[in-house]
């Protein structure tokens, strides 16, 4: 139950904070209307558009700092027209698409992990960029008070002098603080957190593009404005920053609802509140659609100009532009979903504001009464469709990127019939002309009703529904309800053409909905026996990652896609459904095998967890909704570079010649193996453990068993004909990356005997063409020092460094780095809030054995 409310408990609290904004801004506009709104917004000079556009460029440069000082703090240095692209995206999609702490984040770690990023140090820059933004705010909003204390004495009942005194109070205390924390580098403690800022020129630059990026911002909204505005810039500025604060915090997407509530309430004794109105109106056009729009522009472009052959005429423009839109390659997926979120919201919305009633006369004189009445109901249907499969777009899949595509051509078919509306009919074509040009980013055969159910989407559904709902009450209020509106049909009635439009959205909902959940399950979940491994070798030899030959050892339950082309493999330890790596085999049906493992796992009361999870198919699952937090680091060896020449191979070539004096040999035996020989390596294995004192591991360790042996070769050392050391070689048909598992040896072997294995393995599987060697995971290795106010890190920091009795971490780390590996950080995926203590300690049980094997080696 817990755990059910911390799930549904965020996106819940969202719902109604957005629904209390929609009702307050009814009440606040109670004597406004559509007509008064729409002429308020066509009588904004063109001059006033061009100055409000300049101050949001202005703006958005000041937020390119922000990522700027905060590399700088973390010590990562980027070329800074890649970092002017991916701050400008990440704002451009984050401010349109709503909680940019969040979206941005996401949009930061595609854009940054392509330039050398990882995990941690994104999540550090967008941190860092959420928590200066909070602080610009406060320390703008009590500057603007200081100045002009009148601006909020309307919601504090306090009078000017008070509010003044208050605020200069806790602009000092801020101001002061922040400047001794930062000279002296003392550590705050808050709760369970520590706040460490920046030393101070760092502090001062970001603290002033804070500054920049809200009064600018400010300014946009003050420029739009009606000339008759009699408010004082400082005072507005102190109401617009307060505004822009409870926004964020309430996580209302895009603030909507929240930040006008408070803007309208604020302006209402200075400002009529039609020209409120219009003018937030055209603030969310000029400060969020219009660098949204430029943002797009740069992904298809990115689009555009990788597909460009090196022998067209274009080639030149790629060599130009190729290197600085690099970066934009994992961005196409989650900007686009945008994008068609914002259209079928466009369609849905369009269908419920009365046309003006010269725009009437024109549409009756073009069109018959049944034209305009499908073309309507049409436009809510196709709204509602599209902003259903937003969530499918943003997750790759082919299919909804086709029928997005018809669904935008048809709408801009509709808007014209609707409306005689060219200029948006144009921007839908545009809009399907973008993903059309980007089909390559969506190559999944995932299904369409992937993620229905989750928290998210009932919200998103929810929140749509209730926009629509406040909008068609807004701009219908004149006409009293009636139950016989739904039956009139007439050129000049709006209303009951207006309610069949949020009819026919409400209905393609629900009955999408009902189709989903009345449908069986596609998943096919399977026990491990050994025919049904054998029927799923192919796959494990026909993709790159060798770990899945861990499969064949049985201990594993497996969920098998809907063409059996990938599978998961997993095991149960108490309520944790814990999946080993990820989805193996074909790539198209990796993101629908984690949703059915999700609602598999949700359906029997468990919580879903992803162990040893590679760097590179992070977004795979950002976009499914897990955090992650580090085991620790893979150390695999490049082959092609790997030689014993060299000073620095020294110590390996006196390895080898000591093997070879003390008469050791290496020879690798293919699968599969004689009865005889599998005798002898148990015997050894047996001595080994009782040597140890250990037992057999499982689940994410091998375990002496022939059939598992049998999967794959297996490495031998051998001393005068008698074999005194194994390991058996983990290997895929692609030859991309093999890996080791069970290494034991005898009593008789010399102390170097593994050292020596390792070494004559490379070599050998340089010789095959094998691209690299996995020497495992150094466990809790490489966990960032400087974030150690998170107990994870500090748990894990610790236990590296005095986890000794137990495991050698460190020493095995240092075992590993003689061979120059590469470092790959590997983590532990969990789901919906799930605390990782809880997940780590489940995955540690079962690895073990049970509990009794977590003490005892």
């Amino acid at each position: 139950m817990t755990e059910q409310i911390k799930r549904w408990a965020p996106p819940a609290l969202t719902l109604i904070l957005f629904a209390a904004g929609l009702l307050a801004l009814q009440h606040l506009l109670k004597s406004v209307n559509v007509d008064d709104i729409r002429n308020e917004f066509q009588q904004v000079p063109w001059s006033t558009l061009a100055l409000a556009l300049l101050t949001t460029l202005l703006g958005y440069m000041a937020l390119v700092g922000y990522d700027a000082t905060a590399l700088s703090h973390i010590d990562k240095k980027l070329p800074m027209e890649r970092v002017a692209l991916g701050s400008f995206c990440a704002y451009a999609l984050g401010n349109t698409i709503g909680l940019s702490a969040v979206s941005g984040g996401a949009v930061r770690y595609r854009f940054y992990s392509g330039l050398g990023l990882d995990a941690a140090e994104v999540a550090m820059v967008s941190t860092f960029c959420a928590v200066f933004f909070g602080i610009g705010v406060v320390v703008v909003g009590l500057a603007a008070l200081v100045v002009h204390p009148e601006a909020l004495t309307y919601i504090l009942s306090l009078s000017a002098g008070e509010v003044q005194k208050i605020s200069a109070i806790a602009l000092a205390v801020l101001v002061g603080l922040g400047a001794l924390l930062s000279i002296s580098g003392y550590n705050l403690r808050l709760g369970r957190f520590d706040l460490r800022l920046p030393r101070p020129r760092v502090l001062l630059s970001q603290v002033l593009f804070s500054v920049l990026d809200i009064t600018l911002a400010g300014a946009t909204l003050y420029i739009l404005l009606p000339p008759e505005a009699t408010i004082s810039f400082p005072a507005f500025v102190a109401i617009f920053a307060t505004a822009l604060l409870v926004a964020v915090l309430s996580h209302v997407p895009g603030g909507v609802g929240i930040f006008e509530s408070m803007i309208i309430a604020a302006l209402g004794k200075h400002v009529p509140l039609e020209s409120v109105a219009a003018s937030l109106l055209l603030f969310r056009i000029v400060y969020y659609l219009v660098p949204f729009c430029l943002a797009l522009v740069l992904i298809v472009l990115h689009e555009v100009v990788s597909n460009v052959k090196a022998t067209s005429a274009l080639a030149g423009v790629r060599r130009v532009m190729g290197p600085s839109l690099s970066g934009l390659a994992e961005l196409a997926p989650i900007g686009l979903a945008a994008m068609v979120l914002l259209s079928g919201l466009f369609l849905l919305l369009l269908g419920l504001i009365p046309l003006p009633d010269d725009l009437l006369s024109d549409v009756n004189d073009v069109l018959p009464l049944g034209g305009i009445e499908a073309s309507s109901i049409l436009s809510g249907a196709l709204g509602m469709v599209l902003v259903m499969l937003s969530t499918a777009l943003k997750r790759r899949v082919k299919a909804a990127c086709w029928i997005i595509i018809v669904g935008l051509i048809v709408g801009a078919e509709v808007v014209v019939m609707q409306r005689l509306d060219v200029v948006h009919s144009v921007l839908l074509l545009a809009a399907a002309g973008a993903i059309y040009l980007s089909r390559r980013e969506f190559h999944r055969s995932s299904r369409l009703t992937i993620g229905i159910w989750s928290a998210n989407w009932f919200a998103l559904l929810l929140c749509v529904s209730a926009l629509a709902a406040a909008l068609l009450f807004f701009a219908n209020k004149d006409t009293a309800y009636s139950h016989e509106l739904w039956w009139q049909f007439a050129e000049d009635q709006q209303t009951p053409r207006a309610l069949r439009v949020a009819a026919s959205a409400a209905v393609v909902a629900l009955l999408s909905v009902l189709f989903y959940a009345l449908r069986p399950p596609r998943m096919e979940v399977v026990e491990a026996t050994r025919d049904h491994l054998e029927e799923i070798r192919p796959v494990v030899r026909q993709q790159n990652n060798p770990e899945a030959s861990l499969v064949f050892t049985g201990d594993k339950s497996l969920l098998m896609s809907s063409d059996k082309s990938g599978f998961i493999m997993y095991a149960v330890q108490g309520r944790s459904w814990i999946a080993l790596g990820g989805p193996v085999g074909n790539p198209a049906v990796a993101d629908e095998l984690i949703y059915d493992f999700v609602q598999m796992a949700d359906r029997h009361n468990g919580r879903a967890v992803f162990y040893h999870v590679s760097d590179k198919r992070l977004p795979l699952f950002l976009d499914a909704g897990f955090s992650f937090n580090k085991l620790g680091e893979e150390a695999i060896v490049p082959l092609p570079t790997f030689s014993m020449e060299g000073s620095e191979r020294k110590r390996l070539r006196q390895t080898v010649s000591r093997a070879q004096r003390d008469g050791l040999s290496f020879r690798i035996v293919e699968a599969p193996h004689a009865s005889e020989l599998l005798t002898e390596l148990k015997q050894i294995s047996s001595e080994w453990m009782q040597t140890k004192h250990v037992k057999e591991k499982r689940f994410s360790l091998g375990r002496f068993d022939s059939f598992y042996l049998n999967s794959g070769p297996l490495a031998l050392i051998e001393h005068q004909g008698r074999i005194v050391a194994f390991a058996n070689i983990l290997e895929t048909d692609t030859r991309q990356t093999a890996s080791i598992d069970l290494m034991r040896h005898s009593n008789s072997a010399p102390d170097s005997v593994m050292e020596y294995l390792f070494i004559e393995l490379m070599l050998a599987l340089k010789e095959r063409g094998f691209a690299a060697l996995s020497l495992g995971l150094a466990p809790l290795s490489g966990l960032d020092k400087s974030s150690r106010r998170q107990i994870w890190n500090r748990l894990g920091m610790t236990i590296y460094r005095h986890g000794g009795h137990f495991y050698n971490f460190e020493g095995l780390r240092r075992f590993k780095a003689k061979f120059d590996p590469e470092w790959h950080p590997r983590y532990l995926a969990t789901y919906g809030g799930l605390d990782p203590m809880l997940a780590m300690a489940d995955a540690t049980t079962l690895i073990s054995g049970g509990l009794r094997g977590v003490v005892v080696k």
